[in-house]
């Protein structure tokens, strides 16, 4: 969607964040859009594009910003068991 209305020359960020469905909450990604006064966001994935509450952001920007969010910064992985994987 965003390529799409870029390709348009409507100004348009990258959002990710939480959406809440089927009883949990997800990590999803969605739009905003500047209309010259504010961003509105959209979600082109959703039955309803309009955002409501049911929508958490936690990152906006390039791609680099909207997919590197605040709830894992300084988070640390360790691999304690993996099958499947082979070592060269």
């Amino acid at each position: 969607m965003a390529a799409i209305l870029r390709a348009a020359n409507i100004p348009t960020r990258l959002v990710s964040g939480l959406v809440y469905g089927e009883g949990a909450f997800f990590y999803h990604a969605w739009v905003e859009v500047w209309d010259g006064e504010k961003w509105i966001g959209f979600d082109s994935t959703r039955p309803n594009s309009s955002l409501s509450a049911t929508h958490i952001k936690t990152a906006q920007g390039t791609i680099a910003e909207a997919y590197t969010g605040f709830l894992l910064e300084g988070a640390k992985i360790k691999v304690v068991e993996a099958d499947g994987l082979s070592q060269r």
